[in-house]
């Protein structure tokens, strides 16, 4: 959810190809989910368990995600090198 807002905002800016890249890239949000589960757990209003599940997810996250959009990226620049000498990649 966090990646959506750049699909929008970036779209004039960005090229459609490197939208989704990006999207992925800026989806990373482990600090947050780290600090949201804290206060959840401190207030007795989150179970470890489910604290556990969510940091897991986000760790999957910020491993995951950068990897799939350097795949996606490489992709886009191999099948074009011409393109992507003159872009700078």
């Amino acid at each position: 959810m966090r990646g959506a807002p750049v699909l929008l905002f970036y779209r004039k800016d960005v090229p459609r190809h490197d939208r989704l890249p990006l999207m992925l890239t800026s989806a990373t949000a482990l600090p947050l989910i780290v600090a949201v589960t804290e206060i959840g757990l401190e207030e007795g209003r989150m179970l470890p368990e489910n604290a556990a599940a969510l940091v897991g997810a986000g760790m999957v996250s910020v491993l995951l995600f950068p990897l799939l959009a350097l795949r996606l990226r490489g992709r886009r620049v191999e099948r074009n090198p011409a393109a992507a000498s003159r872009e700078g990649f």
